[in-house]
């Protein structure tokens, strides 16, 4: 499978989605539901974006090639449910090559009042960008995420990054497969995430 190679740098992110509405153009956000996103998050599909060739260990959601494995992120909030509007994220991925985990920090804010649709922030590198939840059993298993804002790759083709993350780091085929149905049809260009032998180190 072609490496996909994204102008990608968390200050890339900040200029091209400035200009961007709040609202998710070109996709379905899943209705607000009552229970928590409260736990750990396994990534087990994902769209293909980084660089193997990094001289630091930046793997995460925004980082998914090999030597990356073992992402995913650890959502928590101070707000109990129905009415949870706010989580802090811990997005974590190990490297191989480095023999390490790598940890970024993001807030995620509701910002619809009938979806799940968040502003994202990330504090180390300032960056604001707009996610959509598109599908979840009511945060029991499985979630699919998608980046409202568009990324152009190294030939100026856009490019909407998705996640599918479960609560177990191996997840039955039926897990997968009613996840990959709340993205439709066009799931060929998402890769299976390694999650397996994930050292402990946080």
């Amino acid at each position: 499978m072609k490496f996909l190679f994204v102008w990608l740098s968390l200050s890339t992110i900040v200029l091209y989605c400035k200009g961007q509405n709040v609202t998710c153009t070109g996709i379905n956000a899943q209705n607000i539901v009552s229970p928590s996103a409260v736990g750990r998050w396994h990534l087990v599909r994902t769209s293909e974006i980084g660089n193997s060739t990094e001289g630091k260990n930046t793997c995460g959601f925004f980082n998914t090639i090999t030597p990356c494995k073992c992402i995913g992120i650890n959502i928590n909030t101070t707000m109990l449910p129905p009415n949870v509007t706010q989580y802090t994220l811990q997005n974590f991925g190990y490297n191989e090559k480095f023999n390490s985990y790598a940890l970024t920090k993001l807030d995620i804010d509701l910002i619809s009042n009938s979806s799940l649709i968040f502003n994202a922030f990330v504090p180390l590198a300032n960056v604001n960008f707009t996610i959509a939840i598109i599908g979840t059993d009511d945060y029991l298993s499985w979630m699919t995420i998608a980046m409202c804002n568009q990324l152009k790759d190294e030939k100026g083709k856009n490019i909407r990054l998705r996640w599918i993350i479960t609560r177990s780091p191996i997840p039955t085929n039926t897990t997968i497969k009613e996840a990959m149905q709340s993205i439709g049809p066009n799931t060929k260009d998402l890769i299976v995430v390694n999650q397996s032998n994930c050292p402990p180190g946080f």
